[in-house]
């Protein structure tokens, strides 16, 4: 079977409503999350994003369970590729119909830490 391309993007793929989840628009064959590391932060972490010319993490992730503003990254936050998926440039398999309606959650985790 033939391997499919990543699909690549500098500037990012389009979030279908607020607060989906980035995807990941480049190639995550090599990155490696385990309990010893997380490959993830040598370019989003706070300290290297500049660097790498790469988003940070957001500031959302660093509020514990019980909404307090911690300076490590909470262990639920931790694993990237739980919420956050590569997408390869395939035709889809069925149609996508989904469309985005507009109510605006009441997110108190936004709302703490800024956007």
């Amino acid at each position: 079977m033939e391997k499919k391309k990543q699909f690549k993007s500098g500037d990012g793929i389009k979030r279908n409503w607020e607060l989906q989840p980035p995807s990941i628009p480049h190639n995550i064959e090599k990155d490696r999350i385990t309990l010893k590391g997380n490959t993830c932060l040598k370019c989003h972490s706070e300290a290297n994003h500049e660097k790498e010319k790469a988003p940070a993490i957001s500031k959302s992730h660093y509020v514990s369970r019980d909404m307090k503003v911690v300076d490590k990254l909470p262990s639920r936050r931790y694993f990237c590729n739980q919420c956050h998926t590569p997408q390869a440039d395939v035709d889809p398999l069925v149609k996508n119909s989904f469309e985005s309606n507009s109510i605006k959650l009441d997110n108190l985790l936004m709302d703490k830490v800024g956007k």
